[in-house]
């Protein structure tokens, strides 16, 4: 698979690791050409956690909250994980951190006893997300945000400027859109 400048080998969806330049040739124009770079490395994830609180939320926050903090036990050393609140107005609970107890007292205490209640503005939330990732001094770290919603709610925003941001800042958003408790 290629991405950008980078390229990667798999098998299906594995990424093949320890393979080195001596492990690959490469022609252009019908000319062997020196590989200059080979290596395999798991670059540090900036995760935003971002949940809804408007008020059709609230019957869905503990299951949420408990699917998230499983979650966090995927993470890896170095990764950071900001905790981000929206329905009417958004809320930053806890900046990017290392901190995974910190993370987890958030999810365990601030989202369960949450005031709920509002609309749910995900593009301002989505927005606000991007601004906390890009507010870190540029890396060469993986981006992401991660919205948890049931995506009822209202367009306030043009959606333009703020893919530009992701776009500028690298970050990738993915959307878990509750509709039933059952389904988290």
């Amino acid at each position: 698979r290629r991405s950008s400048d980078l390229t990667e080998v798999v098998d299906g969806a594995r990424v093949i690791e320890g393979l080195g330049k001596e492990d690959f040739r490469i022609w252009d124009n019908e000319q062997e050409q020196q590989v200059a770079d080979c290596y395999y490395a798991k670059e540090p994830l900036d995760v935003a956690l971002l949940f809804d609180l408007s008020g059709s939320m609230r019957p869905n926050m503990e299951r949420i909250t408990e699917s998230a903090e499983a979650a966090l036990q995927e993470l890896h050393a170095g990764d950071r994980v900001a905790v981000i609140a929206f329905a009417a107005k958004t809320r930053v609970l806890l900046p990017l951190s290392r901190d995974m107890a910190a993370v987890t007292a958030i999810l365990r205490h601030d989202l369960s006893t949450a005031e709920f209640g509002g609309t749910t503005r995900l593009l301002s939330g989505i927005d606000e997300a991007a601004k906390a990732l890009v507010a870190e001094a540029k890396t060469r770290r993986r981006r992401a945000i991660i919205v948890f919603t049931d995506n009822y709610g209202l367009r306030t925003r043009r959606p333009g400027p703020i893919v530009t941001r992701l776009w500028e800042i690298d970050a990738v958003v993915n959307g878990l859109f509750i509709r039933d408790p059952r389904q988290v």
